[in-house]
């Protein structure tokens, strides 16, 4: 049970005790698997040497209103979309994949720091992302998890857009359920973030930072 603890962490909440902690579109008469993202711990960053390492300001990714809530969507069809009734994000894919994101850029090593939050006045350069697909796609079951990312890196002196690439990637599902649905997005979501900071990291080489 290693690999399931290391893709995923999952928490039966029980209203009765943790109703605050839920947000609203959660009904507290029932108990829902909440789920996480879990990303890739890297033990030392890479080092670039040789290369200036500016700093870095990660933006929260961006969503439309469905993908950003807490439901784990699914769609059986290319047109219709559903979510699973008796499991949820414990928090938003949009705030989890920024999370997981700004770790897999400190570990490139490109960069002297990686910040979320408030825009600092030290950042040199900035990275915006939208979240442009999420979800189990079971149109052929078990179906695949698939995810579309567009990022822009930004010059934040100028504001000049420096570059732009929209990332996709798609995972299978072992079995036909949430828990699977969620580990699948989790290694999609690593592969992408990955694909996103060596991207900006070879990006910002380019340009001269």
């Amino acid at each position: 049970m290693k690999w399931r603890n290391l893709a995923i962490s999952a928490l039966l909440i029980t209203c009765s005790s943790c109703s605050s902690l839920l947000p609203p579109l959660f009904n507290p008469a029932e108990e829902k698997l909440l789920y996480i993202l879990q990303a890739e711990k890297c033990e030392t960053p890479e080092v670039v040497t040789g290369v200036k390492s500016p700093p870095l300001f990660v933006r929260a990714a961006r969503a439309d209103s469905l993908v950003a809530s807490h439901k784990i969507i699914f769609n059986r069809d290319e047109i219709s979309r559903g979510f699973y009734q008796r499991a949820a994000w414990a928090a938003t894919p949009t705030s989890q994949f920024t999370r997981i994101l700004q770790g897999a850029l400190l570990c490139t090593g490109a960069f002297s720091t990686v910040t979320q939050g408030l825009e600092p006045s030290s950042a040199e350069l900035s990275l915006a992302t939208e979240i442009q697909d999420f979800r189990h796609d079971d149109t052929s079951p078990p179906g695949v998890a698939r995810i579309t990312v567009h990022a822009e890196l930004v010059e934040l002196e100028m504001r000049s857009l420096l570059a732009s690439k929209t990332f996709v990637a798609e995972e299978p599902l072992k079995s036909e359920n949430a828990e699977a649905a969620v580990l699948a997005l989790s290694k999609a979501s690593r592969r992408v973030s990955k694909e996103i900071a060596d991207w900006a990291a070879a990006s910002k080489t380019v340009i001269g930072h």
